[in-house]
Order: C-alpha cells, then sequence, then structure tokens
C-alpha cells in the first residue's frame, strides 16, 4: 500500500472520529441531564465552554503543526479528545473539564492537511 493511501486513510478516520467526539455530548445530553438531575441550560454553558477552548487553542497550535506535522497533530488531538471524553466522569466539575479539553483537541487538529501528503513540513497557507 502506498505512502498516500495510508495518510488518506490515517486523515480520513482522524476526522471521523473528531466529528463523532463533536456531536457525542450534545446526542447523549438528555441522559446525561435526567441522570444528574440537572438544569438542561447547563448544554449550553458545556457548548459555551468548548468553544472558549477552542478558541485558545486554535490561537496557539500553528506551531506545533508546522513543528511537528498534521499528522502528528492529528493524533495528539485524538489522544485529547479521547481524555477529554474520559473526564466526563458524571459530575458537573468533570463535564467543565471534558468541555475544555475536548474543546481544544477539537481545534487542534489540523484543518489543512495538504503537508502530509507532500511531505512538505510547512503548511499550506505559508507557500
Amino acid at each position: 500500500m502506498s505512502r498516500m493511501v495510508i495518510a488518506l486513510a490515517a486523515m480520513f478516520l482522524q476526522q471521523m472520529f473528531a466529528s463523532v467526539g463533536k456531536v457525542l455530548p450534545a446526542v447523549l445530553a438528555p441522559l446525561v441531564i435526567a441522570e444528574l438531575h440537572a438544569d438542561p441550560a447547563w448544554v449550553g454553558v458545556y457548548y459555551g465552554i468548548s468553544a472558549a477552548a477552542s478558541l485558545v487553542a486554535q490561537m496557539g497550535c500553528g506551531s506545533f503543526i508546522v513543528r511537528y506535522g498534521a499528522l502528528r497533530m492529528s493524533q495528539v488531538a485524538l489522544v485529547l479528545l479521547g481524555g477529554g471524553m474520559a473526564a466526563a466522569e458524571g459530575t458537573l466539575p468533570g463535564f467543565a473539564g471534558s468541555a475544555i479539553i475536548g474543546g481544544a483537541a477539537r481545534r487542534s487538529r489540523p484543518q489543512r492537511a495538504r503537508n502530509c501528503f507532500t511531505g512538505s513540513r510547512h503548511v499550506a497557507w505559508r507557500r
């Protein structure tokens, strides 16, 4: 199998898992709200915290993508996303930690992964 096919399959799987991790809290929210006997407004607070963490992570992840490459940062983002899901242990502080870790992971994954296909260590917008 060629390197390009392997990289394409890896990026496809990474994007698929990241999309599932992004949507999963909204899908599970009714069950979690019922289990914790919490106000449904906490779902909006969760996504607000997650968006703020995404904004902060997005400002700082560009240099890491340049330094380590898109594929390696995608792997780091998946590990962070899994850690964020694991942090939601069933308490409201756990869900806040999950929002912060998961939000940072959602934005630290590269949006343009052209450099993993061409082998270049430079990102596409610097060419």
